[in-house]
Formats: C-alpha cells, sequence, structure tokens
C-alpha cells in the first residue's frame, strides 16, 4: 500500500489547527489563572502565545506563495515604521527591486524588532549594488555576536540569550525562508562590542 504524501499545505494547515487548540487552552488556563494573582502563570501564557504566533508565521513562510513584483522598498520601509520609534532609525534612500511586498515588509519588520530588541540606540538601513542584485543592511549599536554563533541565529528556537531577552526565537528563521523563497540570501556580520549588521540581498528591479 502507497504511503501517503504530505504537501506543504498540510503541514501548514496542521501547524494552522495545532496552533488554534493549543490557543483555547491557553485562554482556558488565562481565565483559571485570574483567580491566582501575582502568580507568574500571564508571563508564561503571553510566552507561548508569542511561540505558537510565530511557529504559524513560520509556517507560512515556508509554503505560502511567493509572488514576485516590483516593489517600492522606500514604501515598504515608512510602512513598516509606523508603529516604531523613528528617532531611534536613520536610513538611506532606498532602491526599488523585484520582490514580493508584503515578505519584505516581513523581514525588515523582524531585523527592525530585532535591532530595538537588543538595545540598539542607532539604528541605520542601507542599500548598495552588487551587479544583478540589491544588498540591503539592517545596521545597530548593540551588543554584537561572536563569530561560532552567526549563524545559529537563523536556526529555528535557537535563542543566544535564553530568556534574557523577549521574542520567540523564529524572527531570523522566518526572515530566511522568505528571502531564499525570493531568490535571495541573508547573514551577519558583527563583532562583539561593535554591533550587529544583518545583511540580505534581493534582485533588482
Amino acid at each position: 500500500m502507497p504511503s501517503p504524501s504530505y504537501t506543504g499545505q498540510d503541514f501548514e494547515q496542521f501547524v494552522c489547527a495545532a496552533c488554534h487548540n493549543l490557543r483555547q487552552s491557553l485562554r482556558s488556563i488565562r481565565l483559571l489563572s485570574e483567580s491566582v494573582p501575582d502568580s507568574g502563570i500571564e508571563n508564561e501564557v503571553q510566552a507561548m502565545e508569542s511561540v505558537l504566533s510565530g511557529m504559524v508565521e513560520y509556517s507560512l513562510a515556508c509554503s505560502g506563495e511567493t509572488v514576485l513584483a516590483r516593489v517600492q522598498m522606500e514604501d515598504v520601509l515608512q510602512q513598516v515604521l509606523v508603529p516604531l520609534d523613528k528617532n531611534l532609525i536613520t536610513h538611506n534612500p532606498l532602491p526599488p527591486v523585484l520582490g514580493d511586498a508584503a515578505q519584505l515588509a516581513t523581514v525588515l519588520r523582524h531585523l527592525l524588532d530585532n535591532a530595538i530588541k537588543f538595545h540598539g540606540t542607532q539604528i541605520h538601513v542601507s542599500a548598495r549594488q552588487d551587479g544583478s542584485q540589491w544588498v540591503f543592511a539592517v545596521h545597530d549599536n548593540g551588543p554584537g555576536i561572536e563569530a561560532p554563533y552567526r549563524e545559529r541565529v537563523f536556526v529555528p528556537f535557537k535563542r543566544l540569550h535564553g530568556q534574557d531577552y523577549p521574542g520567540n526565537g523564529l524572527g531570523l528563521a522566518i526572515c530566511r525562508k522568505l528571502i531564499e523563497r525570493q531568490g535571495g540570501k541573508i547573514w551577519v556580520e558583527s563583532e562583539p562590542g561593535c554591533g550587529t549588521t544583518v545583511l540580505f540581498s534581493i534582485q533588482a528591479d
């Protein structure tokens, strides 16, 4: 008897259904915890909800549809900056590329959130042309990353600082999936004490 075949859509539906059921359980736990003040349960529920949201987003990054078109990266950045502290972030004029606008917005959102989370107080977004591609860079003045860990940050749930910083350990893994789906690459350049630059390449328009 042949083994059943599973598609990316099957996996996506499985993850979404599992996360939905787990969220229902978390809602019940939250209601029960209201009778136990200062128990720390609420913080744990929020952490688990963040992980579940990240799992759904990672699943979509792995199997969702990618639509390539001309994207004005300047417009994408302005959209991402709306809820952020603009006093922390500067940028050069950004060029148009051939990519997926929604996915590129997600990538920039995660990269800027990470830069802020790791105590970046000066964050700069720039781009340079490299042949037929544009290389975008998000630089921060945070603590930096040692060489052995620069690739590890893209592995799902691999958090270099444990629970010292908020997050679900999936942001950069999601970024890698989305950039690779658009034919690009993403990597880290960093030195301890000298900040971190996350770079990604996208086809020029």
